[in-house]
């Protein structure tokens, strides 16, 4: 799951500033979670952990909607509020 999260906040970062919040977040969450699969991958390749394609599939994105829908709602809006409080700081100097 590091590895995921610090694939999210690479991409995120990345594509933020020119491609705006909804299409960052939604690359990023689909890069965090191919990026968790081909780990998971090599970790099954060399322990006894069972993971296939449907494993994947199920795990990393049917399972996910609930936190899929979350973050699309959520982030949004906590990064407007960030952005407008920045600015409300930034005007009172």
């Amino acid at each position: 799951m590091s590895f995921e999260l610090a694939t999210y906040g690479l991409v995120a970062s990345l594509l933020y500033k020119k491609h705006g919040i909804y299409k960052s977040l939604i690359v990023s969450m689909i890069s965090g979670r191919l990026v968790w699969g081909i780990v998971m991958a090599i970790i099954s390749g060399v322990s006894d952990v069972n993971f296939g394609l449907n494993s994947f599939i199920m795990i990393a994105f049917v399972n996910a909607i609930p936190a899929i829908i979350i973050q699309i709602i959520l982030i949004p809006i906590i990064i407007n509020i960030i952005n407008k409080r920045r600015y409300e700081v930034e005007k009172s100097k």
